[in-house]
């Protein structure tokens, strides 16, 4: 039989307090800084350079590859963990497929079921991520038709 320790340790460890308390400092950043923060940019950019098409075809492709260089810095790091021994060519397969490559390595580096919880939680970060993007466009938006409104009337 277990003991209540153990199996208190066991319900800890796997609610989300206790993944991201197994997650390293430098996911963390990636996940909640660098990703963001790109993504945001990414924002700004498309919002800004829209009617320039040829100039904003360049930077969808540019924030693409670096997306993609975020997913294989997580794969990285999370590899390294895990010890678990990344193919050789798996950086070319992720700037050449990106977030499939990410489902594939979520399954192939810790079998289904554990594969399919992560991957669950991927959908909901970046459902939070996204939703997040669309409020603070919304706001900014409004902050600077205020701001221009404002300054026009007076």
């Amino acid at each position: 039989m277990f003991a209540m320790n153990e199996v208190d340790n066991y319900i800890e460890s796997q609610s989300v307090k206790g993944i991201f308390k197994r997650m390293s400092a430098e996911k963390r950043r990636l996940l909640f800084l660098y990703f963001p923060g790109l993504q945001l940019l990414f924002l700004i950019c498309a919002l800004t350079l829209q009617q320039y098409k040829s100039v904003a075809g360049l930077f969808d492709v540019l924030f693409a590859i670096a997306g993609n260089v975020v997913i294989y810095a997580w794969c990285r790091i999370d590899a390294r963990e895990r010890n678990y021994e990344l193919h050789r060519h798996f950086p070319f397969a992720v700037i050449i497929f990106g977030l499939l490559t990410l489902l594939y390595y979520l399954f192939r580096s810790r079998g289904f079921e554990d594969g399919l919880k992560a991957t669950g939680l991927l959908i909901l970060y970046l459902a939070v991520l996204y939703t997040s993007m669309i409020v603070l466009t919304f706001v900014v938006i409004l902050t600077v038709i205020s701001a221009i409104h404002r300054f026009a009337i007076h």
